[in-house]
């Protein structure tokens, strides 16, 4: 048999799959019937096992019976001796054995046994041990004693299937088992079958294996004995011969089944191949792009139908074929991001394989990018040429022309000759192609005909598709200009950003014998401008003050905005003292220009700017580098008071790592909770009697040690710590006066610090709240918290509401160095509060000058007059203390009494005293 089609995928697919469809349901039949069949015999042996094993124990019990009977019937006379030669048949010894007398008439019975019968009198049977069986002894109670003839009960004539079974004792001692003579290789799996109640055990001895049923003989009812175990057992293979006949059979019948199917599916596969083949060895000269082969299959049936279509596919591939190579070429062009004119001499070489042209020319009208705004024309297979088209009024004639359609017998007016003298067709059959995208006119294509005659329908299609291709090729390259402007130029002012700014850095700046500085601007207010008007407003500013600095620079300067309110100049010269003169003179100009209003909507804005300089390459020798030292700088300047401009120096940089360090330890303090408070005793003025405390703040930094309260807040501000910071204080405070109160302490009044920005969270009210809850025994009117009157120059109406809320709860408000700035008499009487504090800066003068002291009475009438309760904080000498108790202050406190203490001294001067305790 020819089996060369068998080198076909197909055909081995196809002739496998024959093979499983035939071989499948027949090996699951095969299976199955094997698998009955295999249980069949199993339990055919079971059963047999079971039947030899049975019948042999009952057989032997009714010989031991017929005995048993036939003995009680024996008297001892003298007919003995003629009885003897039937009796042996059943009998091998037999004896009469009474306490007075003992006689044997036949075989052999030794003294030992004769006693032990004397000793058993209810028993019927004894069992004496032998090799492979024991001898069994027969008593019945007239005191005849017979031993059981071995011939007659073991005769292999009467026993079932002519088997010896193996019968044991229940404590598997052998009565008879000549077939083993060695029980032990199957002893501990008959007796693991016992324990687990299963009557077939499997054994091995000599490398094959067994298979065995026991079965109970029970002989206690007859024979006052325990239960005998009789075993039968047959070898495996005698099971396994039979099923190995039958699995030989199913084989030959699998191999004849087998072969037929190859023969029958070789005959089908060999018939449809022929037809198969021809479709792939076409197929195959497609992919090879040979459109022009046709497939010949002769007769009316699917496979000819199958050719026919298969042949005009080939024709409609080989024109698509055609476009998608000019789209893909276009569109590599793009994903590689090559440059305008390649893609356009793309544009063109594609053109040339859709359509008979000869001389193309195109006018692009995109106006993003001064490389995309360009004529090209191109005659015959030479390279495209580039020319300005600019200068010709061309775009109103092209908006005439028809967008959605090709257009044929141009009507060439003067503007259009001018255009057309610059490309010099050499066949006055033009073609205008429109460019569109999205109702929008991108470019035109002219192309020169072979012929006076329009393109045939098919080819218009294509080159009106291969428009649309190059729309997108256009918008890509417009797209990708603009991208690459906002890559390097920020979108807001545009300006340079970040990126440009360091490149330019790089540049300038790391060239040999060049010198510079850097320029790192901050405006001063402008986030209030922002918060106030609306980042709208903010966005026109920012616009305004790049335009402002701009008109500053010269050419070897530039400006680049780097976030928010954030500006960069970069300034770059060959002489180091030309360099700083520049710099200050452009960092004056720079702050003048700031400070003169700005003018938007109506407004008149006021901003300033801080300013950093870094020198290059004097304190910095990389973009990074400078970029950290100026900014250094700037924050120098603005704890100046801002408006102003700082040089960098390296000590500057000490003030910022200690800041950081600080910054990170200060996270972890407030996260811990490892904040520690110290408490100021405030005094009656009368008697100089403790009414309470007031919690300051005390940090220990792990490295630098104490910092003071006021850097810490001040810092806890500028990372957006402050309302996590004063709540921790809040809770630790009343957690000591919890402890304290516990104590059975009377520590008075609790007076906390709070920030306006507590003052502004939603939560507030809530934190309050659970606070108190968490300490059950402080009094809500014995917390006071201090607040300052510059919490009025923020949202006014929330934070009346979050005062008046508060004192809801019960507790009392204080307003804090009253005098400092703010002071306003509408703000005494709109905020809700209790008490007033009067600055130290008015306690400390009252001794020197006499306005002061004047003031200070007037303020305290004031106070008074509102309703207020007085304290005056900083007081330090007992002149300040009487003045102050002249004008009738409530409460006094100071280093006069007391300076903050730790809990440990607070609680051994003061709260160990009687309620009453006075300094």
């Amino acid at each position: 048999m020819n089996i060369t089609f068998f080198s076909s995928k197909l055909a081995k697919k196809t002739f496998l799959f024959l093979i499983l469809a035939a071989f499948a349901p027949l090996v699951l039949i095969i299976l199955v019937t094997y698998s009955q069949f295999s249980l069949m015999i199993d339990q055919h042996d079971h059963d047999q096992l079971k039947n030899v094993a049975k019948e042999n124990a009952l057989l032997i019990y009714g010989k031991l019976s017929f005995s048993r009977q036939l003995l009680a019937q024996i008297q001892p006379t003298e007919s003995l001796d003629f009885q003897q030669s039937y009796l042996k048949l059943y009998f091998s010894a037999l004896a009469e054995v009474q306490p007075e007398k003992r006689q044997l008439f036949w075989g052999h019975m030794d003294n030992r046994l004769l006693d032990q019968v004397l000793q058993v009198s209810d028993r019927q049977l004894l069992l004496r041990p032998d090799t492979d069986r024991s001898d069994i002894y027969l008593i019945v109670p007239s005191g005849m004693v017979a031993k059981v003839n071995p011939a007659y009960l073991w005769d292999e004539t009467t026993t079932v299937l002519n088997s010896q079974p193996c019968i044991l004792t229940n404590n598997y001692l052998p009565v008879h088992c000549p077939q083993h003579a060695d029980i032990k290789p199957w002893l501990k799996k008959l007796q693991q079958a016992i324990n687990e109640k299963q009557e077939i055990f499997f054994w091995h001895e000599n490398d094959s294996t067994s298979m065995s049923y026991y079965w109970t003989l029970f002989m206690g009812h007859e024979f006052k004995v325990n239960n005998w175990i009789v075993i039968a057992d047959k070898p495996i293979s005698e099971s396994l011969a039979v099923i190995s006949q039958f699995r030989n059979i199913y084989f030959s019948v699998i191999a004849l089944a087998i072969l037929m199917v190859i023969l029958l599916g070789s005959v089908l596969i060999r018939k449809n191949l022929d037809v198969i083949t021809q479709l792939i060895q076409g197929t195959q000269r497609i992919k090879q792009r040979d459109f022009g082969h046709q497939i010949e299959v002769s007769g009316n049936d699917e496979f000819s139908q199958l050719a026919s279509a298969f042949n005009s596919m080939s024709d409609s591939l080989h024109r698509s074929v055609r476009e998608y190579t000019a789209f893909a070429n276009i569109d590599r062009s793009i994903l590689e991001s090559v440059s305008g004119d390649r893609i356009i001499a793309a544009i063109f070489n594609s053109l040339y394989q859709i359509a008979p042209f000869h001389d193309l020319m195109m006018v692009n009208l995109t106006r993003q990018s001064s490389e995309l705004n360009r004529l090209y024309y191109q005659k015959g297979s030479t390279q495209p040429i580039l020319t300005g088209a600019e200068e010709l009024e061309i775009t109103s004639v092209l908006e005439q022309l028809p967008h959605d359609q090709l257009s044929y017998n141009l009507e060439i007016n003067r503007d259009l000759e001018q255009l057309i003298s610059l490309w010099q067709p050499t066949s006055k059959n033009i073609c205008a192609i429109p460019v569109t995208r999205q109702d929008r006119l991108l470019a035109f294509i002219f192309a020169t005909l072979t012929t006076a005659q329009p393109l045939e329908t098919t080819i218009t299609a294509q080159v009106l598709n291969f428009s649309q291709r190059t729309a997108v090729a256009l918008y890509a390259l417009e797209r990708e200009a603009v991208f690459r402007h906002l890559a390097r130029y920020d979108a807001l002012t545009d300006i340079p950003n970040r990126v440009t700014l360091k490149h330019l850095f790089s540049t300038t700046l790391n060239t040999p014998g060049m010198f510079g500085a850097f320029l790192f601007i901050d405006l001063d207010r402008f986030k209030n401008i922002n918060d106030t008007y609306g980042h709208l407003l903010g966005d026109s500013l920012l616009t305004k003050v790049a335009g402002r600095i701009t008109t500053l620079l010269n050419k070897q300067e530039t400006v680049a905005r780097l976030s928010g309110d954030e500006f960069a100049v970069l300034v770059a010269g060959s002489i180091e003292q030309d360099v700083e003169k520049r710099v200050e003179d452009l960092c004056n100009g720079i702050i003048n220009a700031i400070n003169s209003p700005f003018h938007i909507d109506a407004h008149a804005l006021h901003v300033g700017a801080s300013i950093g300089v870094t020198l290059v390459p004097q304190h910095a020798s990389d973009f990074p580098e400078a970029l950290r030292c100026a900014d250094t700088a700037m924050y120098a300047s603005k704890k100046k008071g801002g408006n102003c401009f700082t040089f960098y120096t390296p000590e500057m940089s000490e003030y910022h790592v200690k800041r950081t360090i600080l910054e990170r330890h200060l996270r972890n303090a407030i996260g811990e909770r490892n904040i520690t408070l110290h408490y100021q005793p405030k005094v009656q003025s009368s008697n100089y009697a403790v009414s309470g405390f007031e919690a300051l703040l005390r940090w220990n930094d792990p490295v630098y040690g104490p910092v003071s309260p006021f850097e810490v807040v001040t810092l806890a501000e500028e990372i957006g710590l402050i309302t996590e910071l004063g709540n921790l204080i809040l809770e630790l405070a009343l957690e000591q006066w919890q402890h304290w109160i516990a104590q059975g302490y009377q520590p008075g009044s609790l007076a906390v610090n709070v920030s306006p920005l507590q003052l502004l969270s939603n939560e507030f009210t809530d934190v309050l709240t659970n606070v108190l809850r968490q300490n059950p025994l402080v009094p809500a009117k014995n917390l006071q918290l201090e607040i300052t009157e510059g919490v009025m120059m923020h949202n006014v109406s929330q934070v009346l509401k979050t005062l008046a809320d508060i004192r809801k709860l019960g507790i009392r408000i204080a307003i804090d160095d009253f005098g400092t700035g703010y002071s306003s008499l509408s703000y005494l009487i709109d905020i809700p509060a209790d008490i007033l504090k009067i600055d130290r800066s008015f306690v400390t003068k009252i001794a020197s000058e006499e306005k002061p002291a004047s003031l200070l009475g007037t303020v305290i009438n004031l106070g008074h007059s509102l309703g207020y309760e007085i304290v005056a904080e900083g007081v330090e000498t007992h002149q300040q203390a009487d003045f102050l108790k002249l004008c009738q202050v409530e409460q006094l406190q100071g280093y006069l009494f007391s300076k903050a203490l730790p809990v440990s001294e607070v609680e051994a001067l003061y709260l160990k005293k009687s309620p009453a305790q006075s300094l």
